[in-house]
């Protein structure tokens, strides 16, 4: 009872800081094309006044930017309209866009632009791959029928930007987009993994968030210190990675669950927690559970499953829903 007790106090402690110093870095990431500027793709361009803009465009780029991206991002909603409203929600592109952002979104009309888009493509078809890729990148921005944003399709322009694209080669190297984004994300260091709130909203698959925690975290004995200081140093127990993943995994719009047990250790009574995505017919996939590597299991059929894949065959004293789910 007293470890509960103390255990309660400092996870207290630990979420107040988690969440002011997470307030630091929000910024509105609800925001998106579609929203701020809907003129952009209920514009119609002439062919003139394409030839204009793509003229003084390339004599100068810094003037004709905007102009230039906007006109793409038109041509891209006349093409697939649920692919550019997937392109609207990327951060990326919802801070300004710059000139080698515009050329990037110019290199992903040029790739999409001549695929014809039927209800049946067979893997026969001679486009399969890149249709294929595409309705990925569409579907991976897209949980319960609401819009979050897709990660594969920002890895894509990531892999533009970076000058890594090859048209030639692309469809042969990568044969899905979670292969696509994990190889992007490889290193995962640099301003672009520096922010919280972004991360969050990036990790919105259980198999991207298994990825991260088992790149990114390792483990550390001692207190809990909440989801945003194991987000600054990396480093945290099983409690942490359970709320940091729950974190992106509501953020994505499922039903999540957070689950502890008490396990008889051969070096003492010791508490493991995990949390998960409680899928349509009510089974339990379990996505975070760490104790220095991650495991993914299930859906477990029922909680007696998930208490048994927690306690890794130690045997258990007790189980809990949370770990004091009201602070969250």
């Amino acid at each position: 009872m007293l470890m509960h007790q103390k255990l309660s106090v400092l996870y207290i402690i630990a979420f107040v800081c988690s969440a002011l110093l997470s307030c630091a870095v929000t910024g509105s990431q609800d925001l998106n094309l579609y929203e701020s500027h809907p003129g952009i793709f209920l514009k119609s361009y002439s062919t003139a006044e394409q030839e204009a803009i793509e003229i003084g465009f390339t004599a100068d780029p810094t003037r004709y930017t905007q102009d230039y991206a906007h006109m793409i991002l038109w041509r891209i909603h006349i093409k697939n309209r649920e692919f550019s409203r997937q392109l609207s929600q990327l951060p990326d592109l919802n801070d300004g866009i710059c000139t080698a952002e515009a050329r990037a979104l110019s290199t992903i009309y040029d790739y999409i632009h001549d695929v014809i888009f039927t209800k049946r493509s067979g893997t026969d078809h001679p486009q399969s791959a890149r249709i294929t890729m595409i309705n990925d990148m569409i579907s991976d921005g897209i949980t319960n029928d609401r819009h979050r944003y897709s990660p594969s399709l920002e890895a894509f322009l990531w892999l533009i930007l970076d000058g890594n694209f090859d048209p030639l080669f692309f469809s042969s190297q990568y044969s899905d987009s979670l292969t696509l984004t994990t190889d992007i994300w490889e290193t995962m260091s640099g301003p672009r993994w520096q922010n919280y709130d972004l991360v969050l909203n990036r990790l919105n698959t259980p198999e991207l968030i298994h990825y991260y925690i088992n790149k990114k975290f390792r483990f550390r004995q001692g207190p809990t210190r909440g989801a945003f200081m194991l987000f600054k140093t990396n480093e945290g127990q099983s409690v942490d990675v359970a709320y940091f993943a729950r974190q992106a995994m509501k953020r994505a719009g499922y039903r999540t669950f957070i689950r502890s047990v008490r396990v008889d250790d051969i070096n003492g009574r010791k508490f493991h927690t995990g949390s998960g995505v409680i899928v349509s017919d009510d089974r339990y996939l379990l996505v975070a559970d760490f104790n220095g590597t991650n495991r993914i299991s299930g859906p477990h059929c029922n909680l007696s499953d998930v208490d048994y894949a927690l306690a890794g065959g130690r045997k258990i004293i007790d189980s809990v829903w949370g770990v004091y789910d009201q602070l969250q």
